[in-house]
């Protein structure tokens, strides 16, 4: 659960253990201690979408992208972690995409917010819906603008795949190696990620 992340992180980092780290970071009380951390060992957000081929296609069809749309829908009531909510937090997968496809870091307006339900905006073209009360298991679906007139779709977990998996954890041994960490999982952009979520909550 994102209630636990912030002290697994702060436990492995005491030790000086390189860490990859789910997400969230933790909760938006958690943010002044997430900021102030200088870590001396690898810290990597561990999102494995942007690790996906499909995004990795989608990226390349569409470089410079001017916006986006970003949903997951599912029924929490069926996950596996259905106790840990709220949507906002365990669902962050599509606003972390969204940023790693250049979203702004910037709200303009919120939809809906409730412990099973969030949408709202980044800037006028990027638009997340993480919709946890869907009476389907599982959709997700990524599109950017403004030529991929399609989003990409998966309709259960497992049509995802492994290998986003294996590429993420081969690339974070890469960097307990002394390797860099790839764009958009550094512990920055992690931290960016939940100061969005702290700005959705404000905002509703």
């Amino acid at each position: 659960p994102v209630r636990s992340h912030r002290d697994w992180l702060l436990t492995c980092l005491a030790w000086h253990l390189p860490v990859l780290i789910e997400k969230q970071l933790g909760t938006v009380a958690d943010l002044p201690a997430l900021r102030a951390l200088c870590p001396t060992v690898p810290v990597m957000m561990g999102y494995q979408l942007r690790f996906h081929p499909a995004l990795t296609a989608l990226k390349a069809r569409v470089p410079r992208p001017t916006g986006g749309q970003f949903n997951v829908a599912c029924d929490m009531a069926q996950w596996p972690g259905r106790g840990y909510g709220p949507i906002l937090l365990e669902g962050s997968h599509e606003l972390d995409t969204a940023l790693f496809c250049g979203a702004l870091r910037v709200v303009s307006q919120v939809d809906e917010l409730t412990a099973t339900r969030a949408r709202f905006w980044l800037g006028e073209d990027w638009y997340i819906d993480l919709n946890g009360a869907c009476a389907e298991y599982y959709l997700r679906s990524w599109m950017l603008h403004p030529s991929h007139d399609l989003p990409t779709r998966f309709h259960s977990p497992a049509a995802l795949g492994d290998h986003m998996y294996i590429d993420e954890l081969a690339h974070f041994l890469r960097a307990v190696d002394g390797g860099p960490i790839a764009p958009g999982c550094t512990l920055a952009e992690g931290i960016a990620v939940l100061d969005v979520v702290r700005q959705v909550q404000e905002w509703a």
